[in-house]
């Protein structure tokens, strides 16, 4: 299901079974299900740090706007792109 702006006030969370090491600024995902294996750029990695089931996805914006002195709504458009992608590919749970 493709996640949309108005989902700014939900909250996601990574998939327990899903392995993840960060490495410098980036993460490496694994799927010991299918051994296939996501590299996560520094954003998508600071993304994936707070997809902790705390966070809503306006909290996940403001902290890595502030985080790289970002825009918000461009970080936002980011955050929505990147959950998007998760539940396609079933890293993502939705609360």
């Amino acid at each position: 299901m493709p996640v949309q702006a108005a989902d700014a006030i939900k909250v996601f969370s990574r998939k327990p079974d899903f392995i993840w090491r960060k490495m410098g600024c980036e993460a490496v995902l694994f799927n010991p299900a299918t051994s296939e294996t996501y590299l996560l750029n520094p954003t998508a990695a600071a993304i994936w740090e707070l997809l902790d089931g705390g966070h809503s996805v306006e909290d996940i914006a403001e902290a890595i706007a502030e985080k790289f002195d970002a825009e918000r709504m461009e970080i936002l458009k980011d955050i929505v792109e990147f959950i998007s992608e998760g539940n396609k590919i079933g890293y993502i749970n939705s609360e």
